[in-house]
């Protein structure tokens, strides 16, 4: 027999015995086994995950005696409440009837900062699912930041769009300012341009003197493609004097979106960390990318995009 040939037989004698276990496990259950990244004996028995033709301890040992699975037994921090929630939002997809159940549940937390947050988890675990119910049920959340914890989660899952003027309002509504400096900063990473209204919040803002100035300089960062160059220029002269050396770079890339490079190359140069100033450069490349013609660069060479900005920083 020749190489191919035996081969060709061995492939064919291996997909044999693979079709006999299936047949021995039972197609049904080993379908069932393959639809979440992960089981628990609680959750399968819950879901009534098909015991035909083994039960389920006969079937599981048989499986990973195969290599089709492995079996642990459970530590005990996935026991805590948080992620026995995440990881049945996980399985909502799976079996719907496990969601009336799992938002009971949820709704039952007492502390409401933690149900915001168990609410944020879910939406991102199946929006498809959940994110009509956690929206419903953010509306019953007493602070403004917890509730915008959440409708910034359903936000990010596609669910509520992230320029709406109720979720304007609602981070316009807390009183902190650090917090909703936090919630504005992660709105408008969410957009693909603030309008006037969100640009009014973010104003308002960075003018207020309580703001820290790092995360002052975060705000401008993310905002100074769309405020006048002469506005941008006057928070980058009150903000840049006494900043820590390692936010510049936030102030770097702002002077870069407002057309001035000359600054944002200083800036830069104060930034000697060499893992940030790589990173700092990449970002650098949108705004200067009008400044000279591109070089080839290959794709995730992040120290070749830097070697590019930095030729445009020359």
């Amino acid at each position: 027999m020749t190489e191919v040939a035996a081969g060709a037989e061995l492939h064919a004698e291996l997909e044999r015995v693979r079709e006999r276990r299936v047949d021995e496990l039972g197609p049904e259950a080993l379908a069932w086994l393959a639809l979440p990244p992960v089981w628990t004996d609680r959750v399968a028995r819950a879901c009534g995950f098909p015991e035909r033709p083994l039960p389920l301890e006969e079937l599981l040992a048989r499986a990973e005696a195969v290599g089709w699975c492995v079996r642990r037994r459970g530590e005990s921090h996935a026991r805590t409440p948080a992620l026995q929630l995440q990881l049945r939002a996980e399985l909502v997809a799976v079996d719907s009837r496990l969601q009336d159940a799992l938002l009971a549940d949820v709704a039952a937390v007492a502390d409401e900062s933690l149900r915001a947050q168990l609410l944020a988890r879910l939406v991102a675990a199946a929006p498809e699912w959940l994110g009509r119910s956690v929206r419903a049920m953010s509306q019953r959340l007493g602070d403004p930041v917890v509730r915008a914890d959440v409708r910034l989660a359903l936000a990010a899952a596609g669910q509520v769009t992230p320029a709406s003027s109720g979720l304007r309002r609602l981070v316009a509504s807390i009183e902190d300012p650090k917090q909703r400096a936090l919630r504005l900063l992660r709105a408008v990473e969410l957009q693909a341009e603030p309008d006037e209204g969100w640009l009014a919040e973010a104003r308002g803002l960075l003018d207020a003197e309580e703001l820290d100035p790092v995360l002052a300089a975060r705000l401008l960062k993310a905002v100074a493609r769309w405020l006048p160059p002469q506005e941008t220029a006057r928070h980058l002269d009150r903000l840049e004097e006494g900043l820590p050396r390692l936010a510049l770079g936030d102030l770097a890339v702002a002077a870069a979106w407002s057309g001035a490079p000359d600054r944002a190359r200083s800036m830069a140069a104060a930034v000697t960390d060499e893992r940030l100033r790589t990173h700092l450069l990449v970002e650098l490349l949108v705004p200067l990318a009008g400044e000279a013609p591109p070089v080839a660069v290959q794709p995730g060479d992040v120290l070749g995009l830097a070697r590019q900005v930095e030729r445009l920083l020359e």
